[in-house]
């Protein structure tokens, strides 16, 4: 992607930079666009190279995949950390693009409802108009990512609310969101998790990092930690991170340390 715009140099001239521009990778798994010319960096808010992005992250993660499978145990395992770390970049991106794409409907249809365009299968179970309500304010939140989603597909679930047009969690899932049931179930977790966190850290740390994408909570879901357990895991992490949000390899490694 190539702009040319002008910038000022350290003189205070005005010079042209033909932009060149790639996405970078920070330490906090959150990417930028900077210039390979002049290194100026801004924000990604373009949704069609976050796309690419997504596409790109899947098809390495897959390699890494393959190659860990079929690689004797201490190389298998460097590759699974890249794996790892491609998780959080993807969780990123799709965070970014729920985000980007919830602006846009904010901007194009202030005023307007937003609908699915679904059809109703046969044979299935009615709402009520509160439930439809309900289930169209619930969507809007999984479709914004992290905490709040994860509590709206809880609720989704607890109540049933995509009977009416799904004849199961995993199709509504895979079919409205385009992820798994497992990947749903990790979501809902990670919601319960999230709340034991809040409730237990303690109340003086007002700047507490709290988890920010379900890869963060997958090791402490999968290893079915009781409550109190699950915020040690968290507030240790928090720790070996420095006081910063954890990477989702850090709480991996402390959950393995448990006896």
């Amino acid at each position: 992607m190539t702009i040319s715009s002008v910038k000022i140099d350290k003189t205070g001239l005005k010079t042209h930079c033909s932009h060149q521009w790639q996405h970078l990778w920070k330490e906090d798994c959150q990417a930028v666009l900077i210039c390979v010319k002049c290194k100026q960096q801004k924000e990604i808010d373009d949704p069609a190279f976050l796309k690419q992005m997504e596409t790109d992250l899947l098809n390495i993660r897959q390699q890494y995949w393959d190659l860990a499978q079929k690689s004797k145990k201490a190389r298998a395992k460097d590759l699974m950390s890249g794996v790892e770390d491609k998780d959080e970049q993807l969780a990123w991106v799709r965070q970014k693009l729920a985000l980007l794409s919830e602006v846009s409907k904010k901007n194009h249809a202030e005023s307007k409802t937003v609908s699915v365009e679904i059809v109703k299968q046969d044979g299935l179970e009615e709402l009520t108009e509160l439930e439809q309500r309900d289930l169209l304010r619930l969507e809007r939140q999984v479709e914004r990512g992290v905490y709040q989603s994860w509590l709206a597909l809880k609720e989704i679930n607890e109540r049933k609310l995509y009977r009416a047009y799904y004849s199961s969690f995993d199709r509504y899932c895979k079919e409205r969101f385009g992820f798994t049931r497992d990947s749903g179930y990790l979501k809902i977790k990670a919601a319960e998790i999230y709340q034991n966190i809040e409730k237990k850290v303690p109340t003086n740390c007002r700047h507490f990092p709290m988890p920010t994408n379900e890869n963060q909570l997958r090791y402490i879901a999968k290893a079915s930690l009781p409550p109190e357990v699950q915020v040690q895991v968290w507030q240790e992490a928090v720790e070996e991170a420095n006081g910063a949000n954890p990477s989702g390899r850090i709480v991996k490694d402390i959950v393995q340390r448990i006896p």
